[in-house]
């Protein structure tokens, strides 16, 4: 869930290999495959009292401070942030954003793009901005750097459910802006941005559509053998401080972890999803994240053929597929739709 924690320089340098095996692959007979969404789809599950209870709040009508950052002849770059101590953590925390404005004749769809879990904004940034010159509004959630040490093992569960607490106090903000469409929001989110955007489609009808990037569900798998370093080493200190195995860690987070996408997979609206799958990652397993789509109900899913880090190369076919994506959710000629 942080593979992509590296100085942005330094993993081009390592995955200049890597997009030339995707080059050749994609000459020899490409390197993705495009399967779309069944039509047999019966619709998602209603979201029960009970888990509507679990993540209940109240609603979060401002202040909010804006700041200016850029303005160039396409839209205006502000930042966004407010002050809560909503959630399970109970802490005061201040939530920051970054605003693509559009400045569209009509109401324009905004696409909320979620970050990786570490390292910088750069690779992130280029999605919000990539969307923002396609025609959409865009806001980037910059992540709480407190909360990356609670996704280990003993906190994973109310972290996670803070996270989507945050993430609903952000579309409060989308809902009062007057120039947004809080009609047409969509999610997009790559690797544990992808586990943010599950959660938040499956538990706030306000998502009309998200992308799914390098997703996976069940948490517990993910921490117990994901390939990541990060995750690996707070896997392996905590196994041997309490001398348990793997698979005894496995089930101890199992009975731990209820957030999960994997457990609110059939509230989300398969006809309004799409994911995209590395058909080597073992960093978000690709059996975890078939499994996922299963349970989704099978949405549209493009699987690459990569692992996590050497789906770099294939940044630029993600985003005109996911622009193409909300391009058909939220299409409208005099609606500020999204448009190359």
């Amino acid at each position: 869930m942080n593979s992509h924690a590296y100085p942005y320089s330094l993993l081009r340098k390592l995955l200049i290999p890597a997009a030339a095996v995707v080059i050749v692959l994609t000459i020899i007979g490409g390197c993705a495959y495009h399967r779309d969404f069944s039509a047999d789809y019966a619709g998602p599950s209603p979201l029960p009292a009970s888990i509507q209870k679990t993540y209940a709040y109240t609603p979060y009508a401002g202040p909010y401070e804006t700041q200016p950052i850029e303005t160039n002849s396409r839209y205006e770059v502000q930042k966004i942030s407010f002050e809560t101590a909503q959630g399970p953590l109970n802490q005061p925390h201040r939530i920051t954003m970054e605003y693509y404005k559009q400045d569209p004749a009509g109401k324009a769809p905004v696409i909320v793009v979620l970050p990786i879990l570490g390292g910088r904004y750069s690779i992130t940034r280029t999605f919000a901005v990539h969307f923002a010159e396609a025609g959409c509004a865009a806001l980037l959630v910059h992540r709480q750097k407190s909360y990356k040490k609670n996704l280990g093992i003993k906190n994973v569960d109310q972290t996670l459910k803070q996270i989507v607490i945050d993430h609903k106090l952000v579309l409060d903000w989308v809902e009062k802006q007057p120039e947004l469409d809080a009609e047409r929001i969509g999610l997009f989110g790559v690797s544990m941005g992808s586990i943010k955007a599950s959660l938040l489609t499956a538990l706030d009808d306000r998502v009309a559509a998200a992308v799914l990037g390098l997703v996976a569900g069940d948490i517990p798998h993910i921490l117990t053998y994901s390939s990541e370093p990060g995750i690996k080493k707070k896997r392996n200190a905590y196994m041997e401080e309490h001398q348990i195995t793997r698979e005894e860690l496995y089930q101890e987070l199992k009975a731990r972890v209820a957030c999960d996408p994997m457990n609110y997979a059939e509230f989300m609206d398969a006809a309004n999803i799409m994911m995209i799958l590395g058909r080597f990652d073992t960093v978000m397993s690709y059996q975890k994240g078939r499994q996922l789509w299963q349970k989704v109900g099978q949405p549209e899913l493009i699987t690459i053929l990569s692992g996590h880090i050497t789906a770099y190369p294939m940044i630029p076919y993600i985003k005109e597929m996911a622009t193409a994506f909300y391009e058909q959710r939220f299409g409208g000629v005099n609606q500020g739709r999204c448009q190359n």
